[in-house]
């Protein structure tokens, strides 16, 4: 495997010097940005280009937040740390204790923080210690599942669709729901937990904007946030673009997240592109969040208000007219086969494109 080593060196200079060494020792391939760039502050392009070709990324937090790139407004290490959330990879995050930290590097370590909440997440005071936490989280990265799987489902999982308990009259909605494959119930304490964190992951991700309203629904078994922010309406002659509308968490384990379709004054699109879109960012924050916590899962699609949606790609005008076809009220696709929970993160997107696919030959 290739380890990212993502630090500011200030700080942290034995730390990272004794890692590629111990890397090397477990027959892994460290990767550092003075491995590849000669310069003193090296380009933003070829520290995400790095992470991007690595399978697992180690987060040093120290003292200091580091150099600002003036093309983000970020250093280098918080470009990384976001390269590879994007990316998909394995990320292992250590904190030095004792030492104070900066104001920026602070705020940086409460992001990394949320995201970080029910991960692997040590402190660490010694390099002793450290190189410990490595040799730990590099056996935990060597035992997970890295390749996608699909297996058939012995019994059918039934999804506890969003849109059979939200009552308000609403445009069509796109639903992207996560299933655990066994009766494992969930224990008040992590349905809590995860509600706690539910609105800081959806900022966190870029699920929604740090300013964008949330409404709560607590339920005794479910809990869900929605969005508060209706967003504009399409005009005449203006197309309005897809959005989140709601997450929700079931104590049966089951994950969700809604969308709002595509759509002009005449109806709503499912796009082919939008849909593999959500559909990815839905299981990326799916797995940031860990509340399945089964082994395998399954993914079930619906779209509701069917009739009033047309297949295909987004135009870029509104329409005049609109053929309305003869369809379900709500349309989905109901898994037959899991796929490794593990997986949920780095095959997002090639989970999207098949169950995106398999549902619209059902609406053709």
């Amino acid at each position: 495997m290739r380890v990212f080593i993502s630090s500011v060196r200030a700080g942290l200079e034995d730390e990272r010097e004794a890692l590629p060494g111990l890397i090397r020792a477990l027959e892994h391939t460290p990767v550092r940005f003075e491995d590849f760039s000669a310069q003193k502050v090296p380009s933003r392009e070829a520290c995400v280009a790095a992470v991007a070709d690595s399978d697992v990324y180690i987060l040093l937090l120290g003292p200091h937040y580091g150099y600002r790139f003036p093309e983000t407004g970020q250093s280098a290490t918080n470009d990384e740390w976001r390269a590879a959330r994007q990316a998909g990879l394995q990320i292992y995050v250590f904190r030095k204790s004792g030492v104070a930290f900066d104001a920026d590097q602070e705020e940086f370590a409460q992001e990394v923080g949320e995201y970080g909440s029910g991960r692997f997440w040590k402190t660490f005071t010694t390099t002793t210690e450290l190189q410990q936490g490595v040799v730990e989280a590099i056996r935990d990265a060597q035992n997970r599942p890295a390749a996608l799987d699909f297996a058939p489902l012995g019994t059918l999982v039934q999804p506890g669709w969003v849109s059979d308990r939200d009552i308000r009259s609403r445009d069509p909605r796109f639903e992207v729901r996560v299933l655990p494959v066994a009766d494992t119930p969930t224990t008040d304490r992590v349905f809590r937990q995860a509600a706690q964190r539910l609105a800081a992951m959806l900022r966190s991700e870029n699920v929604i904007s740090q300013l964008s309203g949330l409404t709560e629904h607590d339920g005794v078994d479910t809990f869900r946030l929605s969005s508060s922010d209706d967003g504009p309406r399409a005009g005449w002659n203006s197309v309005r673009p897809s959005r989140f509308d709601a997450a929700s968490i079931d104590k049966s384990g089951q994950f969700a997240v809604t969308f709002v379709l595509p759509a002009d004054q005449m109806g709503s699109f499912l796009d082919r592109d939008d849909a593999v879109q959500n559909v990815t960012r839905a299981l990326r924050l799916t797995d940031r969040m860990e509340y399945v916590s089964t082994a395998r899962c399954a993914v079930a699609l619906r779209v509701t208000g069917a009739p009033r949606v047309t297949v295909g790609p987004v135009p870029s005008a509104s329409r005049s007219s609109m053929s309305i076809p003869s369809r379900e009220e709500a349309i989905q696709l109901l898994p037959d086969e899991s796929i490794p929970t593990a997986a949920l993160g780095s095959a997002a997107h090639e989970v999207a494109v098949t169950t995106v696919d398999t549902l619209l030959s059902r609406l053709r």
